[in-house]
């Protein structure tokens, strides 16, 4: 076992504090890629909104032109 075995705990926290402190410098760093990231996903949520709608109105349509045949 080696002798400094129970330092790996400390180190683990220590490196998962250096890389939160990272990837928050980061997002400082980088604002518009952060930015464009959270317009895509916008976007990207609003036309399956509109997807959705669209599919829910056709369906709708066909179960009308269904029950007229």
């Amino acid at each position: 076992m080696p002798r400094f075995g129970s330092l790996y705990p400390f180190v683990f926290g220590a490196t998962l504090v250096v890389l939160a402190i990272a990837f928050h410098g980061r997002r400082k760093l980088f604002p518009e890629v952060f930015e464009e990231q959270r317009r895509l996903a916008i976007e990207g949520r609003r036309r399956a909104q509109e997807v959705q709608t669209a599919v829910a109105e056709s369906v709708q349509k066909g179960k009308k032109d269904t029950k007229s045949n």
